[in-house]
């Protein structure tokens, strides 16, 4: 594939000036190692600079190549995560503290720098339909609700001084008993 066009919103990083042109070529790589590894076959915009004619590949590249290994270990991408917790509304620390991940593996699943494993990755999906996220709400908020039952005030009882005597002793033999553990 060999379709040129221009991009007036690229700069090149290396004169920071000129006209960068997009140009998409198949780029074939591997995925994994040894006996596993895989062969992934992505189209990527490759951009060149018409002033010092350097070629170079940039983020929409990596994120190109990063959704194929997604796509390839049929788990969800960064921006399909990011578009779960956007449909809620919720910043990254309300999103995982609701569905119980560390806010800093959410961020780095949405970032692309770290690929979450096939549990969360069912969990996250799970999160994408609404019903499943109004069960989880009502259930936190069952959790954080405060107990309805009525809690009976403790009985007073006096002891006398045979009893006070008695539980003393117990008490000692107790604190000797566990010291001795």
């Amino acid at each position: 594939m060999n379709k040129v066009f221009n991009q007036l919103n690229h700069s090149c990083p290396s004169c920071e000036g000129g006209v960068v042109t997009t140009r998409l070529i198949d780029d074939d790589f591997q995925y994994g190692e040894g006996a596993a590894a895989v062969m992934l076959h992505v189209t990527l915009p490759l951009r060149e600079c018409k002033n010092c004619e350097l070629q170079y590949f940039d983020e929409e590249a990596e994120e190109i190549r990063h959704d194929a290994v997604c796509k390839h270990l049929k788990i969800l991408t960064p921006r399909e995560i990011t578009a779960i917790r956007q449909r809620y509304a919720l910043s990254k620390t309300d999103f995982s503290s609701l569905i119980k991940v560390g806010r800093i593996s959410l961020s780095r699943w949405e970032s692309g720098a770290l690929l979450q494993n096939s549990s969360s990755d069912n969990l996250l999906y799970l999160m994408g339909f609404t019903e499943n996220m109004d069960r989880l709400k009502k259930r936190q908020a069952e959790i954080l609700e405060p107990a309805k039952t009525e809690r009976k005030p403790a009985r007073k009882f006096k002891l006398n001084e045979e009893q006070l005597s008695l539980a003393a002793i117990h008490s000692n033999n107790f604190s000797l008993f566990v010291n001795c553990q």
